[in-house]
């Protein structure tokens, strides 16, 4: 992939692309797919769940202090009883990619967060309900606690059940 940078006075350049114009690319590029091949959300959700999965098992054997506390800083408050609308979706979409960086594993979140956001843009945005939106939230709280007791068999498993939900939404997304 070759980016292009043209800066005023100074003519074209080629420029070496970023990690994140490279993840960007990804998610369009996944989401126009989605978008025009029967089946591909369902798909798109089996690469999530193998992705994030791994993620969960490896953020909570190698996260640091640091990573739980950013963890942390992307959720609601413990006690909230329900959010709609963008700052729940967008609290959503950012655990999930916290939980690809706590992983340490670079190239886990350069692929993984493209999916993963183009699930939240196919399935998400259209099927987001408060029920949903607040067990996502308690389930976002109990893999921190999972995370932050180096249970990785734990975070993994709950990872697991989190993203197996968004299979009952694309059921009906896909009708």
């Amino acid at each position: 992939m070759t980016a292009y940078a043209i800066e005023k006075g100074g003519g074209t350049f080629v420029a070496q692309p970023s990690v994140h114009d490279l993840s960007d690319g990804l998610r369009t590029m996944i989401g126009m797919t989605a978008g025009l091949q029967k089946g591909a959300i369902h798909d798109l959700i089996n690469a999530r769940t193998l992705l994030e999965v791994e993620a969960a098992r490896l953020a909570a054997e190698r996260c640091d202090l640091a990573a739980l506390e950013s963890l942390e800083a992307m959720l609601p408050p413990r006690d909230t009883e329900w959010m709609a609308g963008e700052p729940a979706i967008m609290s959503n979409l950012s655990f999930h990619c916290g939980v690809l960086r706590a992983s340490g594993n670079r190239m886990l979140e350069i692929i993984a967060y493209p999916i993963i956001a183009a699930v939240h843009d196919a399935v998400n945005r259209r099927w987001a309900d408060e029920h949903l939106v607040t067990n996502g939230s308690r389930a976002h709280w109990r893999m921190l606690d999972l995370m932050r007791a180096g249970d990785s068999a734990g975070a993994a498993a709950l990872m697991q059940m989190h993203v197996d939900r968004h299979h009952v939404s694309e059921a009906a997304y896909s009708r």
